[in-house]
């Protein structure tokens, strides 16, 4: 069944709609915090195809982020401090990382 729902976000990626794509990057952060031990090689994939060719620069870089959280979530335990709330309001950790 969670296989199935990141074979979902992934053609959530592929999409050509901004706010369906952002809305697949949060909902993985989430994704990744709750269930750590799935494969997410392919979605990583798309994700570093996104930080380089996505449709504007804020999307390409919420894809380099998203990327590398779900490839290494551990390097940002300084930035999470183990806070379940602050990884479950993604949108929030998107605009601290933005600024």
């Amino acid at each position: 069944q969670l296989e199935k729902g990141t074979a979902n976000y992934l053609q959530a990626l592929r999409q050509q709609n901004d706010g369906l794509v952002e809305s697949a990057m949060i909902n993985l952060i989430r994704m990744k915090y709750r269930y750590p031990d799935l494969d997410y090689s392919q979605i990583i994939d798309q994700l570093r195809f996104l930080a380089r060719h996505g449709s504007n620069q804020s999307l390409r870089f919420l894809a380099y982020f998203t990327g590398l959280y779900l490839d290494d979530p551990e390097t940002f335990g300084w930035l999470l401090q183990g806070d379940y709330e602050f990884v479950i309001d993604s949108e929030y950790l998107f605009e601290i990382v933005k600024e």
